[in-house]
């Protein structure tokens, strides 16, 4: 939708040029305000009328984080100029403003002023910038499973809502779990072990076994267990820069579809996000459960 209008806007600005064309190539200040106008994507071609003395334009005026000033008096002013040179002047100007909009914008990524902070997602001090802003979006959706399931017993814990749901405690440890699989996975390209999967898979298949297996234990061995798993990916993560995380593995999935690093990161995350749905969707429907925001 942004792009139809400033495609709209880009003929209107056009066709005022074409329109005032005699006016604009005797007040050479006004063909930059309207190339400026249309390389800020400004979106009334309305506020750009020609006066007497030049174009309207509200001064200063702030685009995409920069300040726009109306001071166009270094503009040389033509001996003569025809309507083919003015079209390709103006197409020379517009590429120079640009790259002054473009100059004037942040080149580099900017580090969370407090790396530990939930709410700043972007690149994080100690990574590389692009696996900084993973870690920062996997930080905070870990801290809301934490948080969601503060104070949980292991009755409620171990509560089945039916006999084909998972349990709370199932569904923490299936965090872990698949947290887990895609560390060797992706950091020691491999499967699982037989040893692995014994500790491992009923928590990641989830299904019958983990009904059976998953349960008796507090909330402090859930938690625990998923911060430890946790931590050795973030440690390793440490080890890698963004190539890395951009390659992509041919040995993942079918073979015909193409997965990288990103995404398997990229869907732990999410996945995290679609199971903490769930364990708010249990957590209401408890026996005794309260109203509650979550």
């Amino acid at each position: 939708m942004r792009d139809c209008r400033a495609s709209h806007l880009s003929h209107r600005l056009h066709r005022e040029v074409f329109k005032n064309s005699n006016y604009l190539y005797k007040k050479p200040r006004a063909c930059a305000v309207f190339l400026l106008a249309g390389i800020t994507g400004i979106e009334r071609a309305e506020d750009y009328k020609p006066t007497e003395t030049g174009l309207s334009l509200p001064s200063p005026f702030i685009r995409n984080n920069v300040r726009f000033e109306m001071h166009f008096t270094h503009l040389p002013k033509p001996i003569a100029m025809q309507r083919k040179q003015f079209i390709k002047s103006s197409l020379i100007g517009a590429a120079g403003l640009s790259s002054i909009s473009a100059a004037a914008r942040p080149i580099r990524p900017v580090m969370a002023p407090d790396p530990k902070s939930l709410y700043v997602i972007g690149p994080v001090e100690g990574y590389s910038p692009q696996i900084g802003t993973l870690v920062s979006m996997l930080n905070y959706n870990r801290s809301t499973i934490i948080g969601l399931t503060k104070g949980m017993t292991m009755e409620e814990l171990d509560h089945l809502y039916d006999a084909k749901s998972n349990s709370i405690g199932a569904l923490i440890l299936h965090l872990g779990a698949v947290d887990k699989y895609y560390q060797v996975n992706s950091f020691e390209g491999r499967d699982f072990t037989d040893a692995e999967k014994k500790t491992w898979g009923p928590a990641l298949e989830l299904g019958e076994d983990g009904r059976k297996i998953i349960k008796g234990k507090e909330l402090k061995y859930y938690i625990d267990l998923i911060t430890e798993t946790r931590e050795k990916t973030l440690a390793e993560f440490r080890k890698k820069d963004d190539n890395w995380l951009a390659a992509v593995d041919p040995k993942f999935g079918d073979g015909k579809t193409a997965f990288n690093t990103y995404w398997k990161w990229f869907h732990v995350c999410e996945h995290e996000s679609n199971h903490r749905g769930q364990i708010a969707w249990l957590k209401k429907r408890l026996p005794g459960a309260r109203e509650s925001a979550d």
